[in-house]
């Protein structure tokens, strides 16, 4: 069995691995945002596109503060880990409770954004798709 040090010692790890995951993860809703404002700027008026530009924003914005909430969390979380208090194993199992929390968050947030990129791909190539066919006729 790990002693309770070994096991901070590899939260702190995973914690500092999460935060580097977490500024991936908003640059990569960055990066959708900025599609969305190409598709804008690239079409013409269509109350349709709008509706479906206003969905994915408005789930980005959601996605941005799931982000902020998650670095906070995680943050406090790794401050915790880096505190020398955990000499009884007995704190292991809230500690140990805790990280999985945060691991199950983080990789809800990734799907969220993995599904949002799927989703906005084949909408908007769709768009895209009529768009070249009526500049064509």
């Amino acid at each position: 069995m790990k002693s309770p040090t070994n096991y901070i010692y590899q939260y702190q790890h995973q914690t500092r691995l999460w935060l580097k995951s977490l500024v991936t993860l908003a640059d990569e809703n960055i990066d959708l945002k900025n599609k969305i404002t190409l598709v804008v700027k690239n079409s013409h008026y269509n109350e349709m596109l709008l509706e479906r530009v206003e969905y994915f924003h408005n789930k980005l914005l959601e996605v941005d503060l799931k982000i902020i909430s998650l670095r906070k969390e995680i943050k406090s979380h790794h401050d915790i880990l880096n505190k020398d208090v955990f000499i009884d194993s007995v704190l292991i199992v809230p500690i140990h409770s805790k990280q999985n929390k945060l691991g199950r968050k983080l990789d809800l947030i990734d799907f969220e954004i993995r599904s949002l990129q799927i989703d906005f791909k084949n909408c908007f190539s769709i768009f895209s798709q009529v768009f070249q066919n009526v500049h064509h006729t």
